[in-house]
Order: C-alpha cells, then structure tokens, then sequence
C-alpha cells in the first residue's frame, strides 16, 4: 500500500566543427514507472470516525474492511481499503531530442537548421477487486473492474533561422529572419471490462473480464506555423534598440482565426559605458536602465474545440415501439475563440558593482491579458457530454514589482554566494465578454474588479456568547437576525440589511492569490566540493480548507480534527460553534445546526509559508584521477533533497496547494502534498 515513483534518465550531449560547419545533438531518454493513490485518501482519512476499525472479519460482502453504519452513520471511505482494493499505475517512456547545425556564410551570415523532437508512449491501468469499502455501496459480480489506457504523442519542431549579425565601427546590427513548423500528433485507446469475480485472485487482463469490453479511441493531429524576425541596434555597447515581430498561425482555431499577430520592442541605455560614470563610479561595473512592450499569444486549448461533436447513432422511441434512429450534439463547440493575447510592459534597471560580485534587478511590470481563454463549468440543461468549451471571457491584468539581489564571490578556492528575490502581484479582471457577468464556482465567483476566483462567502462574525448578543443582533429596522441562534452558535454579518441570513450576505474576499512571492538562496565550493540550498515561498494570501469545513461540521456524523474544541457554556469560544447534530428536536435546534455548518470565512485560513525547496552536496572527482579513465571528462557523485522542512500556520496538508480548476486556484480539496524526496546520483561528462 503506498505510492511509488521510480524514473531512470540517460542524457547525451555532442557536438563537432568542421571549418564554417557546426553541428551539435542532445538526446534524453526516460523510462518512469508510477502508484498513483486511489481515490482521495486524505478526505477519506478525515472523514471516517474513529470508532469504525480498519479492518472488519466480519464484514458482509467479504472485503474485510470496515465503514459506516447505522450505528457509526458516515458514507466516507475506508482510505486503507481504497489503496488495498483499487489499484492505479502509470508506465511511460519518453524521447526528447534535438540536432542544430549551422553554416556560416560569411563571418557576418550564418543559417542555422534546429530540429526537435519528442515522444511519449504510455500505458495507464487501474483496476478494482470485489468489496464493499463504503456504507450501503452496490455490491453486484460485476463490481470488480479493469481499464487499461494507452497512447502514444509526437511531437515535431523544425526551424529555419538566417542570421545576420556586423559591426560598422560604433555601429552593431543584427537582424535575424525565421521560418519554423510544428507538428503534434496524439493516440488514445481505452478498454475497460468488468465481472472478475469475488477473489481472493484476480486476473486483470481486459480478455478475462465476464463482460464485453468497452473500447474507445481517439487520433488527433495540429500544427503551428511561425513567421518571425528580430533586429536588435547597438551604439558603443551603450544606446540597444530592438524590435522583434511574429506571425504564427494554429490548426487549434477555425480558419477565420487561424492566425495571430504579435510583437515587441525595448530600449536600453547602458549608464556604466557613460565616460562621466566610469570616471566617477569605477566601482559601478555595470548600470543599465530598460523599458520594453510586448504581446505573446496562447492557443493552449487541445485541438478541435472549435468543432462540435455529434452522434450519429442515437436511438429514440416513438410512438411507444417505433425505434428511430437519429443524431445528437454530445459536445458544444468553442465558438468563435481566437488567440489569447498577453500584452506585457516593463521598466527595469540593473546595477552590478565590485566587478558583478554584488548584483542587483529591479522591475515594475503590468500584464495585461486580453480574450483570456478559459472553459468554465456549463449548467447540465445543455447536455454537454464531452469536453467543456473555451470562451475569450475577457481581460486580466497582474502587476506588481520584482525585485533580485545577489553577491557572488569566486576570487579564492573557496567560493560562495547568496540570492534573493521578491515579486508582488496585483491580479484583477478588467472586463468580461458579456457586460454584468459573474462566474460563481464553488466558494468562488469571478467579477471584473476583483481577482480571479475570489473568495464570495458570508462573513463569519464569531460565536455568541449570551442570548443578550442574539437579541441585540438586530438590523437597522430592529429585527433580530438569527431568532433561532443561542449561545455558543456562529454568528454571521448581515450585509445587505435585510434582517436575515442567507447567500444574499456574501461578500467578496479578494485572498485567493499570493500578494507576494519570495526566494533565498545561497551555494559554496570548495576544492571540488560543491553546496547550494533554496527556500521559497509566499504570503498575503488565504486558502479555503475544505477538510477543516468537512470536520468542523457536527450536523453530519464525520471525524473531528484532534484540536475541535466547540463552544461549551464552561469553554467558550470565539472561533468554533457549539455542537449542533442535524435533525435536532426543534426547528430552532435544527437551523441553527445547518447555519453553524455553513461555509463561510470562518475557514479562510492563513496560506503564507517558507519552505526550503531544494539542497544539495555533491563533490567533482579530480581530473588527475578522471583523466586516467579514457574518453571521460569529468565525475560528479551529488544528494539532493527537495521539500525538506516546510514553516507555515496552515492546518491542512500543504499550503503549496494545487487546484486544477482555473477559477478554484485558493480552494484546498486536500490535494496530495508535494512529497519530499531525496535523491543520489552520478553525472559523468564524456
């Protein structure tokens, strides 16, 4: 029981020169073998009460495992018998490739080929015995299962570059002109079969099965085709100019679409190439100020989402016993999308002193995104069946500051350095595509003036202590707000002053996003011996913990956290309700239990951390000794761990959280923690 993880790597480099002829290859190869947990274990661990044991012999459906009942009444899953019954492992083996050749002209005309490519071929099997791990779950012969999932992408990249790069005395230009195709192409199959019996063995191969298998596939191609250039102006190495445009072209879009255009351009002034600064500051190595405009477009949406799917093969009655064959929609088309353009504008300085030693880099920067391209949840009446449609829903902006320091100092054999970096962002949506619009998801809604998925809950407002604060609770007209509450119940803001409670109250919590994001690091080297360490993290924002809303809830049976300590008239609190169970014996009773399980800020809780990401010693064998192995170059024997000690006031499992959802990015559904990891291993150079 337990995930596993095993990957081998084998890396290749080289390259030769042959008069104006170079030529050089990388290739990759991994081989990566995966357990991926079932289910969601760290909901279910948290779900299950304790009274109910792991293991149950007696056990009605022959699982062995224990789970709800009347008597213990929770419908959370046996997480051990989730791993122990249900089984899910990923294979793959990946290619990356690429060749660079280039021939040079003249000193100043060079053309370069580059090709690349890579290629995944995997295989997903998930399987299910027979056995009941959940309360009143349908037991049937054809409850055990197996699903096996294969599929083989490529991907194709070949570009063509004419560069041109001289200097006319004072004078640098380089003007490059490029011409670049890609090709993708995806494989999918899926079989799954049912009804290998009640065990205790169990032969999962999709021919084995009671069943005839369900087998599905899919084939999909794209293409991008790209059309760019670049001219960058230099004077003395002091006054840069460059302007850089591209046209690229996507199969992803219908044909009206098809193509985007995007460009850029910056100036920059070298002040440390200024005689009266080198006369001045000769301590000032380098002083450069910066501004530059630009856009980038994203046509990361999958392919065919502009064309709907239908079936042509639905079946319906008429006429009570007439079977008439026809067609229906299963999958909505993303109609009318174009490209998603990033429009970025930044000013910047850098300033290096004492030879580089002490660097410094300072931005201001604002990212405006324009016909973002998201897939939002549909209202079920449609009838999608098939993947959710993109939409251009409007405009996004980040903006905020950057900020990079750092020392190195390399002079004696013994080498050391520090960095350190702070980035701040403001996200706010400036525009939807329909005027008014709202998105709401889950916990979150999606507004223009707000972030993306902020935090839409009613204000939690404490706990009461004595029924004066119930009565005195009142709205402007003097109606009491929650009649049915008493002492030791949550007690919520009415915003909009109606006299009452509901999701009329919530307000917007604009928490969803870091404010701030931070690094340290720090690296030495001494005689071969080699050191560096990395700490990350951010603050300034919360996360909703659905676990903590799931356990601190005690209208419905579930666990409680070891901590839960609800209100009592001998141990008040302030931040934690009275124990309510639903189905109280008074209406009182009963609302005030489903008001005290409301989600609602009471479980925003604090997201900053530090965390140190990532450290590692290694140590480079001498080449006295090296040198005496022929075609070696050079050995690095290193350990490096990463994840290794996490500072944070969050209660769930990791801060570092990832929701997939676009618009849930601050939404906590105990996802499975970055995992620490330590690793050992040889680099040899040839």
């Amino acid at each position: 029981m337990g995930t596993d993880f095993e990957r081998y790597t084998l890396r290749l480099n080289s390259g030769l020169t042959a008069g104006r002829f170079k030529l050089s290859e990388s290739l990759q190869l991994a081989h990566a073998l995966t357990d991926l947990p079932s289910g969601a274990p760290f909901q279910d661990a948290i779900r299950l009460l304790p009274t109910i044991p792991v293991y149950d012999p007696t056990e009605s459906t022959g699982s062995g495992f224990g789970y709800g009942s009347p008597a213990a009444n929770t419908f959370g899953t046996n997480p051990v018998a989730s791993q122990l019954i249900r089984d899910e492992s990923q294979y793959n083996n990946r290619l990356q490739g690429s060749v660079n050749a280039e021939y040079a002209f003249f000193d100043f005309l060079s053309y370069k080929l580059n090709l690349g490519v890579e290629t995944l071929d995997y295989v997903d099997r998930n399987s299910r015995k027979y056995g009941r791990i959940t309360q009143n779950q349908p037991q049937n012969e054809y409850q055990s299962t197996y699903q096996e999932q294969r599929g083989d992408n490529s991907f194709l990249i070949v570009e063509n570059i004419l560069d041109f790069n001289k200097q006319f005395g004072d004078h640098g230009i380089n003007v490059i002109l490029g011409y670049s195709e890609q090709r993708g192409k995806n494989t999918f199959s899926r079989g799954l079969n049912r009804g290998y019996g009640t065990g205790p063995s169990y032969n999962f191969v999709l021919s084995a099965g009671t069943t005839s298998p369900e087998v599905t596939g899919t084939d999909s191609e794209y293409s991008k085709r790209s059309y760019f250039t670049q001219a960058v102006y230099d004077y003395k190495n002091r006054y840069l100019v460059t302007g850089s445009f591209r046209r690229d072209g996507s199969s992803r879009f219908d044909p009206d679409n098809r193509y985007g255009n995007f460009g850029a351009a910056s100036l920059g002034w070298r002040i440390s190439e200024e005689d009266f600064l080198k006369e001045s500051a000769p301590y000032i190595s380098n002083l450069k100020a910066r501004v530059s405009y630009g856009v980038n477009g994203n046509d990361a949406i999958g392919e065919y989402r502009y064309q709907g799917v239908i079936n042509q093969n639905a079946n319906y009655v008429f006429n009570g016993n007439v079977i008439t064959v026809g067609s229906i929609q299963t999958t909505i088309p993303s109609q009318g999308i174009k490209w998603e353009s990033r429009f970025t504008t930044n000013y910047g300085i850098d300033l290096g002193l004492f030879e580089d030693r002490l660097t410094m880099s300072a931005d201001y920067y604002t990212s405006r995104t324009e016909d973002a391209l998201v897939n939002p949840l549909l209202p079920i009446y449609l009838g999608n069946a098939g993947t959710r449609p993109f939409v251009n829903i409007g405009d996004i902006e980040n903006k905020g500051f950057e900020l990079q320091l750092g020392y190195q100092d390399n002079r004696s054999a013994f080498t050391y350095g520090v960095t350190g970096n702070l980035t701040t962002v403001k996200n706010e949506v400036l525009r939807l595509s329909q005027e008014g619009q709202s998105i709401p998801s889950g916990v979150t809604r999606t507004e223009v003036g707000h972030p993306v998925g902020a935090f839409f809950l009613i204000p939690f407002d404490g706990v009461f202590q004595t029924q004066e604060e119930v009565t005195r609770h009142v709205n402007a007209d003097g109606r009491v707000i929650q009649p049915y509450a008493a002492p030791g119940d949550a007690r919520y803001r009415d915003t909009n002053g109606d006299g009452q409670i509901n999701d009329s109250d919530r307000i917007f919590y604009d928490t969803s996003i870091p404010k701030i994001q931070y690094g340290l690091g720090a690296n030495a080297g001494f005689k071969g011996i080699d050191f560096s360490l990395l700490f990350q993290g951010s603050g300034g924002n919360e996360l909703f913990n659905v676990a903590r809303a799931t356990m601190d809830r005690t209208d419905d049976p579930a666990n409680f956290r070891a901590d839960f300590t609800p209100w009592r008239p001998d141990a008040p609190s302030s931040t934690t309700p009275r124990a309510l169970q639903g189905g109280g014996t008074t209406a009182n009773l009963r609302e005030a239990a489903a008001s005290n399980a409301r989600g609602s800020s009471r479980f925003l809780e604090d997201g900053s951390y530090l965390r140190l990401k990532n450290i590692s010693i290694g140590y480079t064998i001498p080449e006295s000794l090296t040198g005496k192995v022929k075609g070696v170059s050079n050995v690095r024997i290193y350990v490096t761990g990463q994840n290794v000690l996490t500072f944070t006031d969050y209660s769930g499992p990791d801060p570092e959280i990832v929701n997939g959802n676009f618009f849930e990015r601050g939404v906590d559904f105990s996802s499975f923690p970055n995992l620490r990891t330590f690793t050992g291993g040889i680099q040899l150079g040839f």
